[in-house]
């Protein structure tokens, strides 16, 4: 795929999912705070805002991390070896050299799984498919062959992944909006791969982020082969695009298969995005928001009523501060306002 293709088919995707993303920002708000923002560009730090004044209840937020740290406690478990291997012929399985070397091959997967990062980030994972019912994972090769030293794991938060499906369902094509500032892309790619105008950002020390787009892809006339091949005749490419200028960043890589697992929790026929539990409890989500605040704002007129007094029953004006003056004609003048709210009806 040619860079110009990359960034047309990730405009059309992205338009695609606007429904959706109404949703989504919602329960970001109030299930996983500071987790998306799907409606802000976040191209400079000083636009990152970790003031949420529309929550005033953590009951999804604690319930979300509840079933999703246990979920990852009862399947991916980093304490017990959560999956085992077996051959497809049974009578393999029940013979003793075999099933020790199963187990050998078992042992350094796991090994591997617990020296890499998979524990931080499959709990990201986690988060995302019990929150906005879609989750993504990418895995990557540290090095090849006798330089192979462990797998790199990351988990794509919703707001960046965008993906092609085959009739299978699987994941063809998948495009991820990252943000990088000029420093970040040479540091990446080296100063001899970057357009001039991010040498130059990078010079001046501008801070603002640009759009880049990591894009995975089949390449539909390359077959699995055996053995270490050359990035180029591997059945998955990859390529890094500035988005603005659809520059090619560095030189096209390739994957001997597809590098990014998505998961949903449940599908909606018709739709490819997945939806979860905070689909389904959103509208209590939003009646508890609202009777909290509305306690809030209730109890805020019991500790702090309002005062009543007549039309000239004030000489001076009104002082509620502490140790304040208030000149009255009548002290019978002025009084508190009992608002009669009800907290056992809340």
């Amino acid at each position: 795929m040619n860079p110009t293709e990359i960034r047309r088919r990730l405009n059309v995707l992205r338009s695609e999912r606007k429904t959706v993303e109404q949703t989504w920002q919602s329960i970001e708000q109030l299930v996983v705070p500071f987790r998306g923002k799907f409606f802000r560009e976040q191209s400079s730090e000083h636009e990152v805002d970790f003031r949420n004044s529309q929550l005033y209840d953590s009951t999804a937020i604690v319930a979300c991390d509840g079933l999703s740290a246990a979920m990852q406690g009862s399947l991916t478990s980093p304490a017990t070896k959560w999956f085992g291997l077996q051959f497809n012929l049974a009578e393999l399985n029940k013979m003793i050299e075999p099933r020790a070397w199963l187990e050998e091959c078992e042992n350094i997967m796991f090994d591997t799984l617990q020296q890499s990062n998979f524990n931080i980030e499959s709990s990201e994972f986690y988060i995302d498919i019990t929150s906005f019912g879609t989750a993504f994972m990418s895995e990557e090769p540290v090095g090849e062959g006798s330089s192979f030293t462990g797998l790199d794991f990351s988990a794509v938060p919703v707001r960046e992944g965008f993906f092609e499906t085959d009739h299978k369902d699987q994941v063809k094509r998948f495009y991820r909006r990252l943000m990088w500032t000029p420093v970040q892309i040479i540091d990446k790619f080296g100063k001899e791969n970057v357009p001039d105008t991010i040498k130059e950002k990078a010079n001046n020390a501008t801070q603002e982020k640009q759009e880049v787009i990591f894009a995975t892809y089949e390449r539909p006339n390359v077959r699995p082969a055996e053995g270490v091949v050359e990035p180029r005749a591997r059945p998955f490419g990859y390529r890094y695009v500035l988005a603005r200028e659809a520059t090619p960043l560095g030189t096209e890589g390739g994957y001997y298969e597809q590098p990014v697992f998505c998961g949903r929790w449940r599908k909606v026929s018709g739709s490819q995005w997945g939806h979860s539990p905070a689909f389904i409890a959103m509208p209590d989500i939003h009646n508890i928001n609202e009777l909290v605040e509305t306690t809030l704002e209730a109890a805020g007129k019991v500790i702090d009523p309002a005062t009543l007094t007549t039309q000239r029953g004030l000489v001076s004006d009104l002082d509620l501060r502490r140790g304040g003056l208030t000149v009255v004609k009548n002290i019978g003048d002025l009084a508190p306002f009992d608002p009669g709210s009800r907290f056992d009806v809340a």
